[in-house]
């Protein structure tokens, strides 16, 4: 999704930004660390990764809440991430002398040491291949690193044993004698200044802006006229599967006289092609039905598969099953519902489409709304 991406660059820009003051507020560290750690207890199930904290108790600490609660997100998040199955990670939070210390350790892949300092860079990803099928935009450390410069701390990574340890330090003292400031602003190493991010960051909105728009423009005739447009689509389908047919009887007949085997599939291929073409034009409706009864069973089967994941989340204390059962249970609801009610699928997506479309066009209004606000020099 679009926004994602956004709200990091506009996050990494004011965070580089000297003229952003920093709301800072004394709170207990500890305690927020716990409710992050629970917080991911859920997708470390799912991965079948364990999840361990050693938390000191009543650490305080003197900086912007939030943005210490995203810094350690980002290591659990990325230390799950990159966990073999039934691999553990580790969270540890301590005071060390004057030091406040944080450290995520995970077992999996090591870092290649040339390449350890580089994945605090924005936009650098090791496995780009992975990264780019997850969604994945390699900005998550780099905005963890701001954060932490913010805070006159230090974040650094080791690997060692089959262990990946981030580690982050800050120093108590600085704390308390004077108030935090903002880092410098810095041009990052392909030359490209904040001024260039902020008319990205302007192109990015309004191009998610329009293309909301055309999808709630899309929601709505589904809709409204769920028949006309699955009659609309088998035609259109079915004529590319027509068209496609004659193509390959014709690619046949002008190599006919050629002798591979392959060629002579082509027939068989486009009379299969012609065949399919007809029976999406005219038989939509039952293709249809079929269809919505194939999905609705899938999602009541994932909802039962989810109930018992509420139930294991529950026999180890977490506080996620409340939330789990309650989607499981609306799952279930709406599988019944697509399974038994004609043209519901057609409907049902038209409204995802359109309350995604339209919660994301907020998004982007908001979002364009804020970088009139933001001054990056």
């Amino acid at each position: 999704m679009q926004y994602k991406l956004i709200n990091n660059l506009l996050f990494l820009a004011k965070a580089e930004n000297t003229n952003n003051n920093v709301k800072k507020e004394k709170f207990n560290l500890s305690e927020e660390i716990n409710m992050v750690v629970a917080m991911f207890e859920g997708m470390a199930y799912e991965k079948k990764v364990k999840i361990k904290s050693k938390v000191a108790e009543n650490i305080d600490f003197i900086g912007n809440k939030e943005d210490i609660k995203h810094v350690v997100s980002v290591l659990i998040d990325n230390a799950i991430k990159h966990t073999k199955e039934d691999g553990e990670v580790i969270l540890e939070l301590e005071k060390e002398k004057e030091n406040i210390v944080i450290q995520v350790n995970n077992q999996g892949e090591s870092i290649p040491e040339d390449e350890r300092e580089k994945i605090f860079e924005r936009f650098y990803r090791i496995d780009k291949s992975r990264n780019r099928k997850e969604k994945r935009y390699g900005l998550g450390l780099a905005i963890a690193k701001s954060i932490v410069n913010q805070h006159k701390g230090k974040i650094d990574v080791n690997c060692k044993d089959g262990y990946t340890t981030f580690k982050v330090i800050f120093w108590w003292k600085n704390m308390l004698q004077k108030q935090l400031t903002s880092s410098t602003i810095r041009k990052n190493k392909g030359g490209k200044s904040m001024e260039a991010i902020e008319k990205i960051l302007k192109k990015t909105g309004w191009s998610s802006l329009i293309t909301s728009v055309i999808f709630a423009i899309i929601g709505s005739i589904l809709i409204a006229k769920p028949e006309g447009t699955v009659k609309i689509a088998s035609y259109i389908i079915g004529i590319i599967f027509i068209f496609a047919g004659i193509y390959k009887i014709f690619n046949y007949l002008r190599e006919k006289e050629n002798t591979e085997l392959l060629y002579h599939y082509n027939v068989a291929y486009g009379v299969i092609a012609i065949i399919l073409g007809l029976i999406t034009m005219f038989y939509s409706t039952q293709i249809v039905a079929l269809f919505r009864i194939l999905i609705g069973i899938w999602i009541i089967y994932s909802s039962i598969l989810r109930i018992n994941l509420a139930f294991n989340l529950k026999n180890i204390d977490s506080k996620l099953w409340i939330p789990s059962i309650i989607v499981a249970f609306a799952m279930f609801v709406c599988g019944i519902y697509i399974t038994f009610t004609s043209n519901a699928i057609i409907v049902t997506i038209g409204i995802i489409i359109v309350t995604y479309a339209v919660l994301d066009i907020i998004e982007s209004l908001i979002f364009l709304g804020n970088i009139k606000k933001l001054s990056i020099k």
